[in-house]
C-alpha cells in the first residue's frame, strides 16, 4: 500500500498536477485498496505521519512571522469565528439530511489540509472515507477553481 501511494505521489509531482502528490497518492492507494482489500496502515504509521505534519508546520515559523502576529490577531479571530459558524451549520445540515454524522461533517468542513484532517479525524472515529473525499473536493476547489475565479474577477476589474 505504501509503495502504491508513494508511486502515485511521485507521478503527481513529476506531472506537475496541482496538489498532485496528495491527490494522485490518494487515488492510487484508494484504487489499490478497492482492488486488493489490503488492510489500512497501522496506528504507528498514522502517528508518525502526524509527527511529520506537525514538524513541517513548526519548521515554517520564523522570527518575522512571530513579530508580525499582532497585526493578524483580529483577522485571525474573525476568520476562526466564521469558520466555526460555517462548520457547525454544515455539520447540522448533513446530520439533519442524514448524509453524514455530525462529527464526520464537522471534520469534513474543517479548512485545514486534507492530510492533516484525515490524520486527526481518525482519532475521533469518524467516517474517514467521507471526510477524505470532501476534503479532496475542497482541495480541488482551492487549487483548481479559485485561481480561475481570481483570474476571471481580475480580468473584469
Amino acid at each position: 500500500m505504501m509503495f502504491v501511494g508513494i508511486s502515485g505521489g511521485l507521478l503527481g509531482y513529476i506531472l506537475g498536477f496541482p496538489a498532485g502528490t496528495l491527490s494522485l497518492s490518494l487515488l492510487f492507494s484508494g484504487l489499490f485498496k478497492l482492488r486488493t482489500n489490503i488492510s489500512a496502515f497501522p496506528i504507528q504509521i498514522r502517528q508518525f505521519a502526524q509527527i511529520l505534519a506537525g514538524s513541517m508546520v513548526g519548521a515554517s515559523f520564523t522570527r518575522d512571522i512571530v513579530a508580525s502576529l499582532n497585526s493578524f490577531v483580529i483577522p485571525a479571530v474573525l476568520l476562526i469565528i466564521i469558520y466555526l459558524f460555517i462548520s457547525y451549520l454544515y455539520a447540522q445540515i448533513n446530520k439533519h439530511k442524514g448524509w453524514l454524522d455530525f462529527t464526520s461533517a464537522l471534520f469534513a468542513s474543517c479548512p485545514a489540509g486534507a492530510t492533516d484532517i484525515a490524520l486527526i479525524s481518525a482519532d475521533y472515529g469518524v467516517n474517514m472515507n467521507s471526510v477524505a473525499m470532501i476534503q479532496i473536493a475542497r482541495l480541488i476547489h482551492a487549487v483548481g477553481i479559485m485561481p480561475l475565479l481570481y483570474q476571471l474577477v481580475n480580468y473584469f476589474l
